[in-house]
């Protein structure tokens, strides 16, 4: 795959790799690519995030919840390549803004604990619940 565009010397294929070694590339990285069409979550690009890998991402399913376009990576609307090289060219030439995308990225990883998960999750379906309906009593 990577032969075809010429870049076969700069690109290696690991396949499936530890957590330890997933976190010591996905921090090596200088940004992770998430071109999805859909994503229930996205968690490829939290794990990016909490490394602090800018992450460039389509705009599908739970991808906005983790990168913040503008502020931790981009989001794009488009699938075109032509937008996602741009956008990975820009965060490639600006170390500034690849730092700066980099230092919050990690801030919004912090937000998913089991913890803060498991309390959200309970107050969505608290708001959600129907009040207790009790039996009329006569007389």
């Amino acid at each position: 795959m990577a032969s075809r565009p010429g870049i076969g010397g700069q690109v290696r294929f690991l396949g499936s790799v530890d957590q330890p070694a997933l976190a010591s590339y996905l921090s090596l990285a200088a940004v992770c690519v998430v071109p999805s069409y859909s994503e229930s979550f996205g968690l490829v690009a939290l794990e990016a995030a909490a490394c602090g890998t800018p992450v460039v991402a389509a705009r599908v399913g739970g991808l906005p919840t983790i990168v913040k376009d503008g502020l931790t990576g981009f989001t794009l609307v488009s699938h075109e390549p032509a937008q996602y090289a741009e956008r990975i060219g820009r965060l490639l030439a600006d170390d500034e803004l690849r730092l700066c995308f980099s230092r919050r990225s990690r801030l919004v990883a912090t937000q998913f604990t089991w913890e803060n998960t498991v309390d959200r999750l309970v107050a969505e379906y608290t708001s959600h619940s129907q009040p207790v309906l009790r039996p009329a009593v006569a007389g």
